[in-house]
């Protein structure tokens, strides 16, 4: 859908299917920086005034239908419209909230108890059902082997 140095900046919103967006490091790993099943949104610039492009690609893991509306005229209906500046708070507070969600796991050292805890986790949850076992692992940065481990703890 997007790479970084594309030219293009938009807004995407999923109305049926999974993005994601994911980058690669060093190793040629992937990895997901955040899951956009329905309902979510992705932008690809940090937010409707940044400047830069977001670092990574957002992909699609699914079959997906999305809706894609150029940034500016977003950012124009966004200033005249009541309707649409709330928008844009939902979607950066959904955002927000897996950002910390996320983070509060990856502080977690032990890779299976990090693996249980995204299991467990209320917010998480619907991630975790909705991911395979290896974008589950690209997701929180271990390998699909701890994924088998940590199952068998649950």
């Amino acid at each position: 859908m997007f790479e970084p140095g594309d030219h293009g900046d938009y807004v995407y919103f999923i109305g049926e299917g999974l993005l994601a967006t994911v980058w690669w490091d060093e190793q040629g790993t992937r990895r997901i920086d955040r899951l956009l099943p329905p309902l979510h949104s992705v932008l690809t610039k940090g937010n409707l005034y940044a400047h830069h492009q977001i670092y990574c690609e957002v992909a699609a893991l699914r079959p997906s239908r999305l809706i894609r509306i150029p940034a500016d005229a977003f950012k124009a209906y966004k200033e005249t419209c009541v309707e649409a500046d709330t928008l844009v708070d939902v979607m950066e507070q959904k955002k927000l909230k897996q950002y910390r969600a996320k983070n509060r796991l990856m502080l977690i050292k032990d890779e299976q108890k990090r693996y249980q805890e995204f299991v467990a986790d209320s917010y998480m949850k619907p991630f975790w059902l909705i991911t395979s076992q290896q974008e589950q692992a690209d997701y929180l940065n271990i390998s699909r082997r701890t994924i088998t481990r940590a199952m068998r703890g649950l």
